[in-house]
């Protein structure tokens, strides 16, 4: 425990996004004790790597850092809601844009602290690539750069949803850094410059959403790694 949230403060020094698997690393431990002696490692190492930061300016680092937001938008349902649902109204797009990371956090929390209870409950690496894979399919912001974190959980998921999604994602961001690069050959995607790929390659994004929604079915569903036969 002391290794592992060691390892998991020094995650947080890269990025912020370790802390959407915390809380399947926390309920994985049986006992409270175990709980906060990963708490405490963790949070020791992540004192220690910001602290000339945390210091200097504190309250730049809480904005920087708790209340980054990525791209709205641009993925699954802030996409589908903004583009193609216009009785969403506006409020409803500042609410989701504001609190819908907190929410999905909870859900996976819960879900965490549900999975973590039973006795036959599923390896902490297949709860982390589900907590992933969950994310990802109802986040509220985006960036292209977000769908590797996906890439080393797939080992274990069911043949066809993993192909799936590789397919589908390697499809989309070759669309998408073509798009920006200007065509072949490719010298320099500067997203900046070009502008906005969305709507552009819409169908390429939903079959990518879709893709990461299959993932997270497969996994909730414990399917095996290679589908049988007659299935193939």
């Amino acid at each position: 425990d002391p290794e592992s949230g060691a390892a998991f403060g020094a995650a947080m020094c890269v990025k912020i996004l370790p802390i959407v698997v915390l809380p399947v690393l926390f309920f994985a431990r049986r006992d409270w004790r175990r709980r906060m002696v990963f708490l405490a490692y963790g949070a020791t190492v992540i004192v220690i790597a910001w602290s000339p930061y945390l210091f200097r300016n504190p309250a730049d680092i809480y904005r920087q850092v708790v209340h980054y937001s990525s791209i709205y938008g641009h993925w699954g349902l802030t996409w589908l809601t903004g583009w193609h649902m216009p009785f969403f109204r506006d409020s409803w797009h500042a609410a989701f844009q504001r609190w819908g990371t907190y929410a999905n956090l909870a859900l996976i929390s819960a879900g965490a602290w549900v999975a973590n209870r039973r006795p036959d409950r599923p390896p902490v690496y297949t709860q982390t690539g589900a907590a992933l894979f969950f994310f990802l399919a109802v986040t509220n912001g985006f960036g292209v750069q977000y769908l590797a974190w996906l890439v080393p959980w797939m080992v274990g998921i069911s043949l066809i949803p993993a192909a799936f999604y590789a397919l589908a994602s390697g499809a989309f961001l070759l669309a998408v850094y073509n798009f920006w690069a200007g065509g072949f050959p490719w010298f320099l995607a500067d997203s900046n410059y070009v502008g906005d790929f969305v709507p552009h390659l819409d169908y390429l994004l939903t079959l990518c959403w879709i893709s990461v929604i299959a993932l997270s079915v497969a996994v909730s569903r414990g399917r095996p790694a290679m589908p049988p036969r007659r299935t193939a």
